[in-house]
């Protein structure tokens, strides 16, 4: 049986054209799909509610590319997924079930398909930075969804956007996933790939980054357009193989398929491989002396802007944010070490 994962997606090409189109024949080897669903799903009469910088939605009439795709579960719990607010994001998952789409959704609903009467379970939330109440609750919730999978998935949109590494505390809270039960684990939210590592007889992808997305607010680098499809063979309750079929974002948007016969897939497998190597290479210090600078100027850029928009809600949360110890760590780090290049050893052959 193949599972295929993808990253974030959110449905718009500019040219209005089936975003999966090229990637459809690699779809098509699989058993079940999967991937991020990162925009609000909505109707012509469901506004914008959320007061923030960038806000994401797309008309209900472009899920049909999913349903073409034969995209099988969808995971929702983002930080797009609600843009529209609850009377959104409830239209969206009614609107899915309808067209045969499962969704998951901080952890409560469990996804299952079957394949040969066999059972695979997918659960999926959005995870911050060292929040361990929020971990323990997902973990109890992997005892529940185990009782109806023969093999669970876990989707997890977290960790910090364009870090070619996760943090130390992903490690610790990704192994602790895989040692409740849950035999996959898939990653997002990053935009752009991590690594790949195989621990206690599971598997985790702590991000796929981009599928089929586009940033605007911020340039969009080489990493930022590599749009990776996992593969990955299971038998019952084994995980006998996997394998990363590579792509690249075009400037309309759309994945295309790298061809396997040519040196650019090769600096791709090199470049996973180097992603994979450093998982856990560095201690907190230096995790957040790479975070720091770019985490904290682009936040508060993106929170100025908010503020200058919408007033006090967007205000609010920045004085959260600012109380965080996961921001305080970040100015230290940037302190520490100023403007880095996080991924000066990455992709040597893949930067223009």
């Amino acid at each position: 049986m193949k599972l295929a994962f993808m990253g974030d997606t959110f449905l718009k090409t500019k040219d209005d054209t089936n975003p999966f189109a090229h990637v459809q024949p690699l779809l098509d080897q699989a058993d079940i799909r999967v991937l991020n669903l990162e925009t609000a799903l909505a109707h012509k009469f469901h506004n914008f509610t959320v007061k923030k910088h960038i806000r994401l939605k797309c008309h209900f009439n472009d899920a049909i590319y999913l349903q073409d795709a034969g995209i099988d579960v969808l995971h929702l719990d983002n930080n797009h997924s609600k843009d529209c607010g609850k009377e959104g994001i409830d239209f969206a998952i009614s609107s899915l079930k309808a067209l045969g789409i499962n969704s998951t959704m901080n952890g409560d609903n469990i996804a299952v398909k079957f394949i040969d009467d066999f059972q695979v379970g997918f659960i999926g939330c959005r995870l911050f930075e060292d929040d361990n109440d929020r971990l323990n609750r997902l973990l109890r919730q992997i005892e529940v969804a185990l009782r109806f999978s023969g093999i669970l998935v876990v989707s997890l949109h977290w960790g910090q956007e364009h870090m070619p590494v996760p943090s130390p505390w992903q490690i610790e809270a990704a192994h602790k996933i895989i040692d409740a039960g849950a035999k996959i684990v898939v990653g997002h939210h990053t935009h752009c790939p991590q690594g790949i590592e195989r621990y206690n007889n599971g598997l985790i992808a702590y991000s796929l980054g981009n599928f089929n997305f586009w940033q605007d607010d911020v340039k969009m680098n080489w990493y930022n357009r590599i749009a990776p499809i996992l593969i990955v063979n299971v038998e019952k309750d084994n995980i006998i193989n996997y394998c990363t079929n590579y792509c690249k974002i075009d400037d309309n948007y759309v994945p295309i398929p790298v061809d396997p016969y040519t040196t650019e897939y090769d600096d791709l497998w090199n470049f996973e491989d180097d992603l994979s190597a450093n998982i856990g290479a560095y201690t907190e210090k230096e995790w957040y002396n790479l975070l720091g600078y770019q985490y904290i100027t682009q936040t508060i850029k993106s929170s100025m802007i908010a503020i200058s928009r919408y007033g006090f809600n967007p205000l609010w949360r920045f004085i959260k944010w600012l109380c965080r110890p996961h921001t305080h760590k970040a100015f230290l780090g940037m302190i520490r070490k100023g403007k880095v290049d996080r991924w000066k050893q990455y992709g040597e052959n893949l930067a223009p």
